[in-house]
């Protein structure tokens, strides 16, 4: 192979690496805020990332979460810091991202575009049944 043909292959391999990375740079989630679930009503673990998913749309990460099972568990994002009473979430204003998809296990929550998500500052896990605080996570 001569001289030339091989700077070509390095220029051309060496663009192709530069393209991939500003894509995965353009791509990667954005942390708006993150903190790991603790027991209120009913033992929480895991964590909770609120990130910025691009163009204007938000999303909630759980990881490694597990909590007991309910009747009509909700994940709510909440203004309170860290709401250990039920009385903390139901004073607080609340968005409230669907029910709970399991019990245990990692999941994604669509967050619907909103004015400014800095005002949340926990995730709770909600019996809306019984209005009861299953788990939070302050978020900092």
């Amino acid at each position: 192979m001569s001289r030339s043909t091989t700077t070509v292959i390095i220029s051309t391999f060496t663009a192709a690496v530069a393209v991939v990375l500003i894509i995965v740079i353009a791509t990667r989630a954005s942390v708006i805020a993150s903190g790991c679930f603790h027991q209120v009503a009913h033992i929480g673990s895991g964590c909770a990332r609120l990130v910025e998913a691009g163009g204007g749309r938000a999303r909630l990460e759980l990881t490694d979460f597990a909590t007991a099972e309910g009747t009509d568990l909700r994940v709510m994002l909440s203004t309170a810091p860290d709401p250990l009473e039920n009385s903390g979430v139901q004073r607080s204003e609340t968005l409230d991202l669907g029910p709970l998809k399991k019990t245990e296990g990692s999941q994604e929550y669509d967050v619907p575009p909103i004015g400014n998500l800095s005002d949340f500052h926990s995730v709770t896990v909600w019996d809306s049944k019984h209005e009861v605080n299953f788990t939070t996570a302050p978020l900092r």
